[in-house]
C-alpha cells in the first residue's frame, strides 16, 4: 500500500477547494495524474490506495475522490472504477481466489444468459475492457474467462483470440495482399527441346565442319 507524504511544520494536512476539506496529499496526486490527460484506471487505483488507511478510508479522503471525479477529467473505466469503491460496491468478482473484471464479467453473462455470445457483442466487451487503448491485466485475464467458460460464436471467439493473441506469422494470403513477390521455381537446367531445333543442329554441324576444314588447312601449310 502506497503510504501518505509526510507534513512539514508550515503544511497543513488538508486543503479547501471550493468549500469542500480535502486530504492535501490525495489531492494533489489526482491533479499530478491530471495533468498528462485523463486519469487512466491503474492512476486510479493508485489514488484509492493512497486514501486507504489499511482497509478503511476516512470522510475527508472519501470526499476528496467524490471532489476528483466531480472536477478532473478520468477515463469511463477509472471512474466507474472510483465510483464502485466510493459506493462500498467492488470493481472485482473473485472466483477461485483470482479477481475478475465484475463489470465486464457480468455484461457478458447478460449476453450469454440469451444467447451464444455474438461477434458484434464480443466487440463491445474489447472496447468495454480497454483504459483508453491500454488493456489492463484483470480485464485481459477476464477476456480469457470469458472465452474458457462462457458460450460464444466462433466468429466472437476468433475476434477476441485475435486481440488477446494476435498471430505472430501472418498466412499465406497475407504475403500476396503485403505486396511481397511470390516464390518463383529455380529455372530448370536442362535444354529444352526448341533448342535442339533442326536449324540448331544443322547450324552447329556447319560450324564444326568449317572449323576442322581451318584446322586441316593449317595443319597441311606446316
Amino acid at each position: 500500500m502506497a503510504s501518505k507524504r509526510p507534513r512539514t511544520g508550515h503544511e497543513s494536512y488538508y486543503r479547501q477547494v471550493d468549500g469542500v476539506k480535502c486530504d492535501r496529499a490525495l489531492l494533489e496526486a489526482a491533479e499530478r495524474a491530471a495533468k498528462h490527460g485523463a486519469i487512466s484506471l491503474s492512476e486510479a487505483m493508485d489514488l484509492w490506495e493512497k486514501a486507504k488507511d489499511g482497509n478503511r478510508i476516512t470522510a475527508v479522503e472519501r470526499q476528496t475522490l467524490g471532489w476528483v471525479l466531480e472536477h478532473l477529467q478520468l477515463t469511463e473505466k477509472a471512474k466507474a472504477f472510483l465510483e464502485q469503491q466510493l459506493s462500498d460496491g467492488s470493481y472485482y468478482t473473485t472466483i477461485g481466489h483470482t479477481k475478475y473484471s465484475r463489470g465486464l464479467l457480468e455484461k457478458a453473462e447478460g449476453f450469454a444468459a440469451e444467447q451464444s455470445i455474438s461477434q458484434q457483442q464480443a466487440l463491445e466487451l474489447w472496447q468495454l475492457a480497454l483504459d483508453g487503448e491500454r488493456l489492463g491485466d484483470c480485464e485481459r485475464r477476464t477476456l480469457r474467462y470469458i472465452l474458457q467458460n462462457l458460450n460464444a460464436t466462433t466468429g466472437a471467439k476468433k475476434f477476441l483470440l485475435s486481440k488477446l493473441d494476435p498471430a505472430v506469422t501472418p498466412p499465406a494470403s497475407a504475403a500476396a495482399s503485403s505486396g511481397a513477390a511470390p516464390a518463383v521455381p529455380p529455372r530448370s537446367l536442362s535444354v529444352s527441346r526448341a533448342t535442339l531445333s533442326p536449324e540448331w543442329i544443322l547450324s552447329f554441324i556447319g560450324t564444326l565442319l568449317l572449323a576442322i576444314f581451318c584446322h586441316s588447312a593449317s595443319l597441311r601449310k606446316s
